[in-house]
């Protein structure tokens, strides 16, 4: 079964996880929606799909700009989001479907005219097989856009909780081999284009995008909280069974350097937008 993995663990805990933060998410990730979304400059009566859709923030954000001719689509392998998408969508109204499927193999009824993904294409087990299949969905001079994290190192949104608990770990950091699927797959500009262009894209382009993410919480227990459990921290404390309050409050401690009395946490992300042509 083609991404086997990512479809259990993100049908279980880690999902039911990224249900329950779904708001703090959608608002952490919302610079990229809007820039995406001005990127593939989307049309109304268009058709799109989005890729690994989650809650489906990004498939309703289509969806109100395209119409409800054809509307948007979301796919994604995980129930529990898909479930939270096809409930967001019914209060909305926006024009919206959600389908739990794999992206890599979904098939469309008819020709798409887009497809677009937030954060949503690094967990392919074959991404040069999966961009294609997704090519094959689209009309000629479809477009895609996505956009992806850039090297890990890059974002310190992300490394402040690892860096946090180093002290403690009872093993050291992982180094997952390369090309396998996970949040930072797809860190290497290089290997985005050498993907797409094997892949049948062409007009690639990987620009960098790097805003200033704010941190979701109202105080710096509640930002620590959120890092420790969506983070990339939070599968390593799980793996090596770290104890939370210690954690936690090594984690407060670097944030309370970053944080004043009235203020937001800020932290700088790193991140490529792609865009490429059907051919």
């Amino acid at each position: 079964m083609r991404n086997e993995a990512q479809t259990e663990y993100w049908n279980g805990d880690a999902g039911q996880n990224w249900v329950r933060n779904a708001d703090k998410l959608d608002l952490l990730l919302l610079p990229f929606v809007e820039a995406l979304l001005k990127r593939v400059d989307l049309k109304q009566s268009e058709h799109v799909l989005d890729i690994g859709c989650g809650a489906g923030a990004l498939t309703l954000s289509a969806a109100a700009i395209v119409g409800s001719e054809r509307g948007a689509v979301g796919v994604d392998v995980s129930a529990p989001l898909v479930n939270l998408a096809r409930s967001r969508a019914a209060v909305s109204g926006q024009p919206a479907t959600f389908v739990v499927d794999d992206a890599s193999s979904f098939r469309a009824e008819k020709p798409l005219d887009a497809a677009i993904s937030r954060f949503g294409v690094m967990f392919f087990d074959d991404p040069a097989e999966a961009f294609t299949s997704i090519r094959r969905n689209l009309r000629p001079e479809g477009r895609l856009a996505f956009v992806c994290w850039a090297p890990l190192r890059e974002n310190p949104w992300a490394t402040i909780a690892l860096d946090a608990v180093s002290a403690m770990l009872t093993d050291p950091l992982p180094s997952p081999a390369p090309g396998t699927p996970g949040p930072f797959s797809m860190a290497d500009a290089d290997d985005i284009r050498a993907v797409l262009h094997g892949a049948g894209w062409r007009g690639v382009q990987v620009e960098a995008f790097r805003p200033e993410l704010v941190l979701p919480g109202e105080t710096v227990p509640e930002i620590a909280e959120f890092l420790m459990q969506m983070g990339p921290a939070a599968r390593v404390l799980q793996a090596q069974m770290l104890d939370h309050n210690h954690v936690k409050a090594a984690l407060c401690e670097r944030l309370s350097q970053l944080a004043s009395t009235g203020t937001q946490i800020k932290l700088p992300s790193s991140t490529w937008i792609v865009s490429a042509t059907a051919s």
